[in-house]
């Protein structure tokens, strides 16, 4: 390989899955050696510089990736790591720091768990990414219903009833269980040893589409579109009567504000329950911001529900389902935070208040991701229909010609 004064991309997307190693000229001031399947290593580019250093690659689980501090100034150990950056090997800083405090990173052969721990030049310092299932998540053959699939990025229409991770009270059978089946040893453990590639997550018994990252540039980009806002996730829920200025309900209710155009914007501050702690709830200070925007879709069971669109513009727990509480038309099927709202008036039909009264789950469901592809910078958008209870629910309730 030329070792003269080149400026370009080296992309390495040739490499086979059999063990290959590779030499290219880089920077003098930092040796990156990179131990990894190539499958992996296929997804990485690396930006070549003057003379100096190395890059190779071989198999190896966990990937390995060893580092020797260039000269210059003493300097913290996250910001040494992350010129990996520079070489676009998608690891962020901020999961670099994470890595440092879970013991994946060794300076001069002794963990550090420490980020500002200083080093100097001349020391080498090894980063051990570890594979999902090498964290001790069992792998479990769950059905996926996948919604898109890229080498960075993977959507999934998640059933209602399946846990995103496992926790308290459930340390098997979620969808970080099948991921891991799915994936096998190439899911690598970004977003935390417990919660793979997870970006954000959905009830339990809420149904539709959730974003998992696959790789570190992934997750970096996706979790920034999360806090600043320009990743798009639209709900579909059928809730008790039918919000808007006609509710006496909402016209004294705080932080409500009603458009021309029908919709409703709910902006309020939500912080764990002071005595129910697995619930939330609105309060006037000490929260965080909450913003949720609901439009009326259709009129269902002769306007004692309706069928609402609900776009979220911050993603705190349980947000829907707590404003929709809020304004006193909570989601049909809440137990949490639905009192009352599977009682139907009894002028209502009886097969319309029975279909109510029997919905197993709140009935809320996730059905449009919009976000920009983490490579590419293409906006690219999801959809998920129904699952067949909420269609069952719908065609109940749904007006009679």
């Amino acid at each position: 390989m030329n070792s003269g004064n080149c400026k370009a991309a080296l992309e390495l997307n040739s490499l086979k899955r059999s063990a290959k190693s590779t030499t290219i000229t880089t920077n003098p001031t930092i040796i990156v050696t990179v131990s990894t399947p190539t499958s992996t290593l296929s997804h990485l580019k690396l930006v070549l510089s003057d003379s100096g250093g190395e890059v190779s690659s071989m198999q190896s689980s966990p990937q390995v990736i060893k580092v020797i501090i260039g000269p210059g100034k003493l300097k913290r150990l996250d910001s040494a790591l992350a010129e990996l950056v520079a070489l676009q090997l998608v690891l962020s800083r901020t999961r670099i720091a994470q890595l440092i405090r879970e013991g994946a990173v060794q300076v001069q052969g002794e963990t550090v768990t420490k980020p500002s721990f200083r080093v100097q030049p001349g020391q080498q310092c090894q980063i051990s990414i570890t594979s999902a299932e090498e964290c001790g998540l069992a792998a479990e053959d769950i059905p996926l219903e996948i919604a898109y699939e890229d080498r960075h990025v993977l959507v999934l229409n998640k059933p209602p009833g399946l846990v995103v991770h496992p926790g308290a009270g459930n340390p098997s059978g979620t969808l970080v269980n099948a991921l891991v089946h799915y994936h096998g040893e190439e899911l690598p453990s970004v977003g935390g040893r417990l919660r793979p590639g997870i970006v954000h997550r959905l009830d339990k018994n809420t149904s539709g589409l959730i974003a998992v990252a696959k790789t570190d540039l992934a997750m970096q980009s996706l979790t920034r579109q999360l806090a600043c806002r320009s990743m798009r996730r639209a709900y579909m829920a059928v809730v008790r009567g039918v919000p808007g200025q006609s509710s006496e309900c909402m016209m004294s209710t705080d932080g409500v504000q009603f458009g021309s155009d029908g919709s409703i914007r709910i902006s309020t501050m939500i912080r764990r329950h002071s005595s129910r702690r697995t619930r939330q709830a609105v309060v006037r200070k000490g929260g965080k911001p909450a913003k949720t925007f609901l439009k009326v879709r259709q009129r269902l069971a002769q306007g004692t529900c309706s069928l609402i669109d609900c776009v979220l513009e911050t993603g705190r727990t349980h947000q829907i389902r707590v404003h929709c509480a809020h304004i006193g038309h909570p989601v049909i099927g809440d137990s949490v935070y639905g009192a009352g709202a599977r009682m139907l008036p009894a002028s209502v039909p009886a097969e319309m208040r029975n279909a109510v009264a029997r919905f197993p789950r709140q009935a809320l469901h996730a059905c449009k991701l919009v976000f920009e592809h983490p490579e590419s910078g293409r906006r690219t958008t999801c959809l998920a229909p129904f699952p067949e209870d909420m269609q069952t629910l719908l065609g109940e309730l749904w007006p009679r010609k």
